[in-house]
Formats: C-alpha cells, sequence, structure tokens
C-alpha cells in the first residue's frame, strides 16, 4: 500500500511538470517492490511503465525503452497477451518509437497491439479505438494522410458506439487530429469546425478550467496562429495559459511551453522589440529545464533532447538578430 501511494505521488508530480521529482519517487516504489521480493506483479510492472513514461518526458529513449520492454515483459509472464496492461505497453512502447522517429517499429507494435485487441476482445472496446487513434498518428508522421483521417474517423465511431455519445474525451481527440488533417489538406473551414467542437466536448466534460480544455485552446491557438488571424489566436493561447496558471501555477513546464505558442504568434504579428522579455523568459526556463534534464542522459540522448529543442532556439536567435536596433538583444544573442 505504501508504494501505491508512492506511485500515485509520483503521479501528481508528473502531471505538474515535475518530472525529475517523479522519477525518483517511481523509482522508489520500484526498489521496495525489490526489496520484499515483489517484482512479477502488475503493480510492479506498472510502476516500471509509469517510469518510462517519465524517462521519456524527458528524452531519456534508451532508459525508457528498457523499463517498457521489462513492464511488458511481466505482464505477458504473468497474465498472457490478453490482458489490457500488455496493450497498454505495446501502445506506449510505440509511442516511444514515434518519438525516436523508429516509425517502422512504431507501426509493428500499434499492428501488434490491434491484433491482439480484436482476436481477445473484439472491435467494440477502448483499447482497439485508442490501436486506432494511434496507428493514425503513426500515418499522419509518415505522411500517409488519407489513411491517418480514415483511422481516426473509425476511432470517432468506436468511440461513439462505446459511450452512446459524441460526448466523450476519445472522440474530442479524435476530431482534435482530424483537424490537422484537413488543414493541411486546405479544408480550412471545416477543421476549424472540428476544432470549435473538439472543444465543445472538452469544455462539457471537463469544465473550462481543465487542461483537456486548455490543450483545445492551444489546438486552435496554433490553427489560428497559422491562418494569420491572430487575434483569435491570442485569445485562445491565452485562455490556455491562464487555465495552466490555476491548475499549476505560472512556473510550470506546461505553461511556459504554451508561452511561448502565444509570443511565437505576437511576433509573428508584429516582428519588433516589443515581447522580447517575454520570449526571454520562456527561454530561461528551458535552459533550466534542459540543465535539470541532462544529468540523465547518455551523449547519444543528448542530442536527441537538443535536437527535439533546437527548432526553439533557433527560432528567438533568428528573432533577435532581427531587432537589429537593439543592443541588449545582440548582447543576448552573442552570449548563446
Amino acid at each position: 500500500k505504501y508504494g501505491i501511494a508512492l506511485n500515485a505521488l509520483a503521479e501528481t508530480y508528473r502531471r505538474m511538470g515535475k518530472t525529475t521529482e517523479a522519477i525518483s519517487i517511481y523509482q522508489q516504489c520500484i526498489d521496495i517492490n525489490e526489496s520484499l521480493g515483489l517484482t512479477e506483479t502488475t503493480e510492479h510492472a506498472i510502476y516500471l511503465n509509469n517510469l518510462a513514461v517519465a524517462n521519456q518526458r524527458i528524452a531519456n529513449y534508451g532508459q525508457a525503452e528498457i523499463n517498457y520492454l521489462k513492464s511488458i515483459e511481466i505482464i505477458e509472464r504473468i497474465h498472457g497477451l490478453s490482458h489490457p496492461e500488455y496493450s497498454n505497453g505495446l501502445n506506449n512502447l510505440s509511442m516511444l518509437y514515434k518519438t525516436m522517429g523508429r516509425i517502422a517499429d512504431a507501426e509493428k507494435l500499434i499492428e501488434q497491439m490491434m491484433s491482439l485487441t480484436i482476436q481477445y476482445h473484439g472491435k467494440n472496446n477502448t483499447t482497439y479505438a485508442l490501436a486506432l487513434l494511434n496507428s493514425a498518428g503513426i500515418y499522419f508522421a509518415l505522411k500517409k494522410y488519407e489513411q491517418a483521417l480514415t483511422n481516426y474517423q473509425k476511432a470517432d465511431r468506436v468511440y461513439h458506439q462505446i459511450y452512446q455519445t459524441k460526448i466523450n474525451h476519445g472522440s474530442s481527440y479524435a476530431l482534435q487530429n482530424m483537424a490537422s488533417i484537413l488543414e493541411k489538406q486546405g479544408d480550412i473551414n471545416e477543421a476549424e469546425n472540428i476544432l470549435l467542437e473538439s472543444a465543445r466536448i472538452k469544455k462539457k466534460l471537463f469544465g473550462e478550467k481543465n487542461w483537456n480544455y486548455a490543450l483545445s485552446m492551444k489546438a486552435l491557438g496554433i490553427f489560428y496562429n497559422n491562418v494569420n488571424r491572430f487575434e483569435e489566436s491570442k485569445k485562445c493561447l491565452k485562455e490556455a495559459i491562464e487555465i495552466i496558471n490555476y491548475n499549476y501555477g505560472d512556473q510550470s513546464d506546461k505553461r511556459f511551453e504554451f508561452q511561448y505558442r502565444l509570443v511565437r504568434t505576437q511576433i509573428k504579428e508584429s516582428p519588433n522589440e516589443k515581447y522580447f522579455g517575454d520570449y526571454l523568459d520562456v527561454m530561461k526556463f528551458t535552459i533550466e529545464k534542459i540543465s535539470l534534464n541532462l544529468p540523465f542522459l547518455n551523449e547519444s540522448e543528448k542530442k536527441e533532447f537538443w535536437d527535439s529543442r533546437s527548432k526553439m532556439f533557433n527560432h528567438f536567435y533568428d528573432y533577435s538578430i532581427n531587432l537589429s536596433d537593439s543592443a541588449k538583444i545582440y548582447n543576448v544573442s552573442g552570449a548563446m
């Protein structure tokens, strides 16, 4: 019970963006089980899975893969292939491989997950719907947009059948991702309508102060920025940031991720020094988080971690250089 309570605490820290604290506590859970000889249990497999999720968050991909595989192997030994946690493990590992750019490996695992789910549980369940969602995400990464759209639509239908209503989280997620494809295909009006519907569903399900609704506001903000509707973009992103501040405080990882999107919109609309202070705050926070995360990584993982964030620094550098009338900015960019 103590391990379960610790795991719940670690999950809270992880959701708050305090990933390094979460990793330390997940490891305590694992150490306790190992000392008690409880390694062949569902709980131990879950602790390993949760630690892997946190490892992935800080781009410690090698350790994340090891812990996902350990978790999957334990579930297979004690429950077999039909257990929901086995499918959950395959799903998480596939998403790790997608993040790492190992798309073929990710696709193989999702297909395995989908096949096992159909074999043991049929198609009218959330595990199958999740496999459809994630396979769609893989097709999207491969730029197979029609296949991706088809699977998002299938997932939406499955969730609708399960819950007997369109007002469900799975459908809202499917709709939000469909909009990205429609935007790429040039169907801007339908993309906007679907994003608004997704946001409406999340607001009804979770309320207007919930993290999930903030994600919808972020998606709308990015969409409006992409189509140069800057006032609407800023309004959505500011609302999202208010929700993040309400739930996690103004120094959380999540808040600065959203703040970065807002600043990018502001300088796209008006590329002057007005927003330099906000942009610099975001970059300082990002550097602090990188400094915290790097000690956990080997050299190749450090490179992957940096590559995943280098675009942000390149944007800031370009913005700084373009403000040639500001000596302050030149000094900062020169230091970088």
